[in-house]
């Protein structure tokens, strides 16, 4: 085996998880739609979050690319199947990004609210306390889970 065979498959310096639309694995002609960087190899290394390699200058030609009328009036030839999966994947990647940007302002702004009510005597609302619960509580035990399944 060369040293060629055995690095990874690449399309424009890009491996397989970077595309919305990887027709055959081995066959690097058929992966369509980059929408990350190049960062995506330390985000599979394990060593940053996913969410921080899509190249969001590239997510809204590659979403238009599949609607009917196209990207530049060219659309991506792919099967039904092909574009559901491609829709799966992206809207992942928008729900992590969106979730990397609310959970710090619901916890700054929550523990702002909660010490103004403490400093001021004012009863903390139940709704208040439950949001903020729920979202540390669901951060830091989605941290655990996923150190606990690397074995850290």
């Amino acid at each position: 085996m060369t040293v060629k065979e055995g690095l990874p498959r690449t399309k424009e310096g890009l491996p397989k998880e970077a595309f919305a639309i990887v027709g055959d694995p081995e066959d690097a002609g058929t992966w369509k739609l980059p929408h990350h960087t190049r960062a995506i190899f330390r985000a599979l290394a394990g060593k940053l979050d996913i969410e921080k390699t899509v190249d969001w200058d590239r997510m809204p030609a590659a979403v238009v690319a599949l609607s009917p009328g196209g990207y530049r009036r060219q659309r991506v030839e792919a099967s039904p199947e092909e574009i559901i999966k491609a829709a799966r994947h992206w809207l992942k990647d928008w729900v992590d990004f969106i979730k990397s940007i609310v959970r710090p302002f619901i916890i700054v702004w929550g523990f702002m609210v909660y010490g103004i009510c403490v400093m001021t005597s004012v009863e903390v609302p139940y709704l208040l306390s439950g949001l903020v619960s729920v979202v540390i509580v669901e951060y830091f035990g989605e941290r655990a889970i996923s150190r606990f399944r690397e074995g850290k």
